[in-house]
């Protein structure tokens, strides 16, 4: 007598395995698949890629410098399109930039025992990527004993890397 070979039914599983079912000689095909046999140790599983965290790039510290008349001040910037301000003598000095390329600046405080107050605009000096010299300009004004005066200032400022780190945001 020959016997029968009956084609086998494969049923894939999640994980990828193939497993036989239904192959038999002789044996007629079941009607639906059997399901799948557990096996004691779960198939093995790729490990996960590995990749490597790496720190975004500490952002670059500016030292801006300068002033006008008898007015200087200093400060650190990180960031040129956000506010920053410089400080010395009495006086802050307010910066809103529009762009990296300047914007609107105030100032206010006591120079040499008088109330100044002022500002307009700004702008900064690009060389490529890097900022090497800003200049304001505007109308300040200082109280003094004969009240108010006021007059039209320009002021420089150098722009150099530095050593100190960003401020805290």
């Amino acid at each position: 007598m020959i016997a029968v070979v009956r084609p086998c039914v494969l049923i894939a599983v999640a994980t990828g395995t193939l497993l036989l079912a239904a192959c038999g000689r002789g044996q007629p095909a079941p009607a639906k698949p059997e399901p799948p046999v557990a096996t004691a140790t779960p198939p093995a599983t790729s490990p996960a890629p590995i990749v490597a965290v790496v720190p975004p790039p500490k952002p670059v510290a500016y030292k801006v410098e300068g002033g006008a008349d008898d007015w200087h001040g200093t400060g650190i910037v990180c960031d040129f399109e956000k506010p920053f301000q410089l400080k010395g003598g009495g006086l802050t000095v307010y910066f809103t930039p529009t762009s990296k390329d300047g914007g609107t600046y105030k100032y206010d405080g006591h120079l040499s025992g008088f109330g100044v107050r002022g500002g307009e605009a700004y702008s900064v000096e690009w060389i490529g990527s890097a900022p090497v010299r800003m200049k304001g300009w505007g109308v300040g004004t200082v109280d003094t004993p004969m009240g108010p005066q006021s007059d039209n200032g320009v002021e420089h400022y150098t722009i150099e890397r530095s050593a100190e780190a960003c401020p805290a945001v």
